[in-house]
């Protein structure tokens, strides 16, 4: 048993350091690309920039058939076959599906190529626009590339270099693009920057993995039929993961579509500001469900490690997410016109409600899909999507006739839930996959507890939207930091576990310790209260 509890604590120090790297990268990289696009837009003016999305637009379909599942292939196998030692394996299956992906990203630039007239005319109804499609079309080589070379990374858990490349990608672009359109290349301008941005991260990146990887590993090239074997292992296992994104593209499209036969600009605006603010949410859930999906692929699926990594890792993201998906939803007033001012009158209810479907991560929804594709069971995932989309395709299209926004939202929230449940059936049922749904429902009674005080404050106090975020965020991480230790969500266990999980991690470390210790007060007060209440009893 302690040989257990020490891989899964390795294992979470593992996740934990790559989950804040990712963080740090993430959050950096989305506040350049912002700025990069506020930058670009105004150099250009409305009518350019639309140009500009239509013809990126265009790249980004023929994406969509550059992948067939190597990607998260490369992630699932480098974590593998390093774990159990086998270099040589590992060293092929890296050279074979970066081959495989230079390949088909090349095949599809060249026929993007042959037929951009064809694709400015019927997919973006802009045939003057052929020459710069023509330009935009070289993303799908480098991107692919790029995407590639990051999956590789994350594999190898050197997520640091994952996000650096990341940040220098937005950097490169923000740099060009702009510097481009001021020298008078206009539009053309913007996509070259584009294009040159991904070319440099994707050298830069191959570069990374072969002088700091690829080169020390030991293998030897005797074996022709290693190619197809190995493309067929990865295939295999990522096709299903392909699919579901795929399906999911189709499932954005035909949300766009019923979005503009059904309603107003409007309230598509204010829905896209919903969007936006989601993204707050989701630069926290990523980077976990990332860092997750390495650590399991390197645990043994048939022993009970795995069990108590899944069950931990479900635990300590629902103390996180949990309370800050709530604070979303009681704050999402606040939240959308202190940015975008009071105009977006719709926005903060269609956050509110969206937001709704974050709060599945205390039961598990931001772990059990890294679960499945880190023990292979990649068709689990599949079939959660599939059941996401019939219930989603006919539901929206019914709601949002007859409700708009609100509709749609509803039909995604229980597209959300039917798929989430299967998924936490087939791990319950099949996997026996141990989840402390106590501790969860402790978590949700902490999370809605602490946001009462900052409902009054909203309610009767007029201060400015500002100042409510400031004291409400005070108020209720002060409230909820207090509540999670005295109702049981957190012990003396987890505390030790924490210690050790993000004793390294310089960057947070003083944070993390002083929570800790208040933490810690709390429960030996708590002991403390308990040990002489049974001692007046007695």
């Amino acid at each position: 048993m302690s040989y257990s509890h020490n891989e899964i604590i390795s294992a979470a120090t593992d996740v934990s350091r790559g989950t804040l790297f990712l963080f740090i990268g993430g959050t950096l990289s989305t506040i350049i690309a912002a700025l990069c696009s506020i930058i670009v837009a105004r150099l250009l003016g409305p009518e350019l920039y639309g140009a500009y999305s239509l013809c990126i637009a265009v790249s980004s379909f023929l994406l969509l058939f550059t992948d067939f599942g190597i990607n998260p292939a490369l992630i699932k196998f480098s974590a593998k076959l390093k774990t159990e030692s086998k270099f040589g394996q590992l060293a092929h299956m890296i050279k074979h599906g970066l081959l495989f992906k230079l390949a088909i990203s090349f095949t599809i630039l060249c026929i993007g190529l042959i037929f951009s007239d064809i694709l400015a005319t019927f997919i973006i109804n802009r045939p003057e626009l052929s020459f710069l499609v023509r330009i935009s079309i070289f993303l799908v080589l480098f991107n692919s590339l790029f995407s590639a070379i990051n999956s590789i990374l994350i594999g190898f858990n050197d997520m640091k270099k994952s996000s650096l490349l990341s940040i220098i990608q937005q950097l490169t672009r923000s740099i060009l693009s702009p510097l481009l359109i001021v020298i008078g290349f206009s539009i053309l301008g913007a996509i070259v920057g584009y294009v040159i941005s991904y070319m440099l991260s994707a050298i830069i990146g191959i570069a990374i993995v072969y002088f700091i990887y690829y080169r020390k590993l030991n293998y030897n090239d005797n074996n022709s039929n290693r190619f197809k074997d190995d493309l067929k292992t990865m295939i295999n296992y990522g096709s299903p993961l392909y699919i579901s994104s795929f399906i999911n593209s189709i499932i954005g499209t035909y949300q766009g579509i019923l979005l503009a036969w059904f309603t107003t600009n409007i309230m598509i605006g204010n829905f896209s500001i919903a969007l936006n603010f989601t993204t707050l949410i989701l630069l926290l859930i990523n980077p976990i469900s990332t860092a997750l999906f390495p650590a399991f692929s390197k645990l043994n699926p048939d022993h009970e490690e795995i069990r108590y990594m899944v069950k931990y890792a479900i635990k300590y993201t629902a103390v996180l997410l949990v309370p800050a998906s709530v604070f979303v939803i009681i704050m999402s007033q606040d939240l959308v016109s202190a940015i975008y001012g009071s105009a977006y009158t719709l926005a903060p209810e269609f956050l509110s409600l969206y937001s709704i479907s974050f709060l599945y991560a205390g039961l598990g929804s931001a772990v059990l899909g890294s679960f499945f594709n880190g023990i292979g069971e990649t068709k689990v995932n599949l079939n959660a999507t599939l059941i996401y989309s019939a219930i989603f395709i006919p539901m929206a299209l019914f709601l949002i006739k007859n409700y708009s926004i609100l509709g749609l939202i509803i039909g995604f929230l229980i597209s959300t839930s039917s798929s989430f449940i299967y998924s936490l059936f087939v791990a319950l049922k099949k996997f026996h996959v141990n989840i402390d749904f106590q501790n969860s429902l402790r978590i949700y009674v902490a999370s809605a507890i602490s946001a009462i005080p900052i409902l009054i404050l909203t309610t009767y106090l007029q201060l400015s939207n500002l100042i409510n975020l400031m004291i409400s965020t005070i108020i209720y991480a002060l409230l909820y930091l207090t509540i999670i230790p005295l109702i049981g969500s957190l012990n003396v266990t987890d505390l030790e576990n924490l210690k050790i999980i993000f004793g390294s991690m310089k960057y947070i470390k003083l944070l993390i310790c002083l929570v800790l210790k208040y933490e810690d007060k709390l429960i030996n007060c708590q002991v403390a209260l308990k040990k002489a209440i049974f001692n007046r009893l007695d």
